[in-house]
């Protein structure tokens, strides 16, 4: 089979390593080769990415620029506290993710922002992040304006420090990155960090090597399926069910132009329906052909024997399907996660799709908890079921998330 991914960020670096050899790949990343720089905090829980890392044939440990030991939160009150990191690091993202894409097939410079862009292609992977080229346009979307500056000086931390911003609306963050090199950086609804690391620049003389401005999104991926679209046929104009398409995908001589799709852009609103909710299965996934057809694919299955595609099939895969866990804004372990969900159901989309709503069914919960707060709607009483999920996740996940996680210490984070 013939696949495109485009975007080479952590999702598609690493899908570059995942994807079986007896498919032909082609990476599209819109940025040169020699001005590709892995953006966002670089921090990670070095215990669990380990596994990952090594699936790619790499050793994490190679990459790891500073071990954490306590985390500084600061709530804004003047009192701050301390939480017992263990295996949290900070770690050479560029450098891993760029070794990740080594001798393999990548167009650099290349933005495709169509799919009739990609012809001869069996499958499109979207792993483009927040841009979401190659899907469907979100109908809502949730994103966080972030800013960070990679500086070196003095710091008054040594170790990692976060100050979250009141109603939940983001964090203040430092991560240090050894050597006198720090990471410096906010992400806010309510942009309430503007000026403020500017400010901090100055007041401690750091040198500025690098500034970085991008959204992130927090939408979880219960609001935002269906997770691919299904191409139709040109036989019969019925959408050819993806089982079907892909047993047919080797038997494929070419594949025809596909039609053009719109390319995403957040808008600025907040869902508030999920994916089940707008016609997913009851369990909560995806719907199954016999429920309802893709209803971003017309209706009715193609029946015919031979179907010929109007083009490929396309699948989101990481932060484009809402990867990030909305309460850190961390994305780089669930990127690599779906990334491998997708590898195991290659040849079964509606599976693809339960296994991505089941594992992140949590950051529906977290999203909804964090939304509440940002409203105005919070009352510990109405949100006490997901707090106590948020909780329970994160406890039972300490090796996932490099730290402590204690009930006291998130009562304080949720009363600023």
């Amino acid at each position: 089979m013939r696949i495109a991914i485009v975007g080479c960020g952590v999702a598609g670096s690493f899908l570059l390593n995942r994807i079986p050899p007896e498919h032909q790949v082609e990476a599209f990343e819109m940025r040169e080769k020699d001005k590709w720089w892995a953006v966002c905090a670089w921090g990670t829980s070095a215990p669990f990415i380990s596994d990952l890392v090594a699936q790619a044939g790499l050793n994490f440990e190679d990459y790891i620029l500073f071990r954490g030991k306590s985390m500084i939160v600061d709530p804004g009150n003047g009192k701050t506290f301390n939480i017992k990191l263990n295996g949290l690091v900070t770690f050479d993202k560029t450098r891993l993710f760029g070794d990740m894409k080594k001798g393999k097939n990548i167009h650099w410079g290349a933005h495709p922002k169509d799919i009739s862009e990609l012809k001869g292609f069996d499958m499109v992977i979207d792993a483009t992040g927040f841009h979401r080229s190659m899907m469907p346009k979100l109908e809502h979307d949730a994103a966080i304006p972030c800013f960070e500056v990679e500086v070196e000086g003095k710091f008054p931390w040594d170790d990692f420090y976060i100050k979250p911003y009141p109603g939940l609306s983001g964090y203040f963050w430092y991560f240090p990155l050894g050597e006198g090199r720090g990471h410096i950086g906010a992400g806010d609804f309510k942009s309430q960090y503007r000026g403020e690391i500017e400010a901090m620049v100055k007041k401690y003389d750091w040198k500025v090597v690098r500034r970085i401005g991008r959204p992130v999104r927090i939408l979880a991926p219960a609001y935002m399926g269906p997770f691919y679209t299904e191409p139709k046929c040109l036989s019969c104009g019925n959408t050819i069910h993806n089982k079907k398409f892909l047993s047919n995908a080797n038997k494929m001589k070419s594949v025809q132009t596909a039609g053009a799709m719109m390319s995403s852009s957040s808008g600025g609103q907040v869902a508030t329906t999920t994916f089940a909710e707008r016609g997913g299965s009851s369990s909560g996934g995806a719907a199954q052909p016999s429920e309802r057809p893709n209803p971003l694919n017309g209706h009715g299955w193609c029946d015919c024997s031979s179907p010929r595609p109007d083009g490929p099939l396309v699948v989101g895969v990481g932060e484009s399907i809402g990867t990030v866990y909305p309460l850190l804004g961390e994305g780089i372990i669930p990127s690599m996660q779906c990334v491998n969900m997708f590898v195991e159901h290659m040849d079964d989309m509606e599976a693809y799709s339960e296994a991505v709503l089941k594992h992140f069914d949590i950051y529906a919960k977290v999203y909804r908890f964090i939304k509440a707060k940002m409203d105005g709607n919070f009352s510990v009483l109405r949100q006490f079921p997901e707090m106590a999920s948020m909780y329970w996740h994160m406890k039972t996940n300490e090796r996932r998330y490099g730290l402590e996680t204690h009930l006291r210490d998130i009562l304080k984070v949720v009363n600023v």
